[in-house]
């Protein structure tokens, strides 16, 4: 396994994901990722490489805090 650094804009979303969190839930996320600076590293994205694209397999709601942050 390679840990790599991506921007969030070359990734994709896997749109099966059947994961989904409410607002509630999405704010603590925000805010634990706030209070905490390591929080990525020590929960990383994790992604595929297929086709050219890095999809995401887990990992989805942190993104889109992240980006929302």
């Amino acid at each position: 396994m390679k840990l790599q650094y991506l921007s969030p804009e070359s990734l994709e979303f896997w749109d099966e994901n059947p994961r989904t969190i409410d607002q509630d839930q999405f704010t603590k996320l925000k805010k634990s990722m706030t209070e905490d600076p390591n929080f990525l590293e020590i929960r990383p994205i994790l992604v595929n490489l297929i086709d050219g694209a890095y999809l995401i397999y887990a990992g989805n709601q942190r993104v889109r805090a992240a980006v929302a942050l």
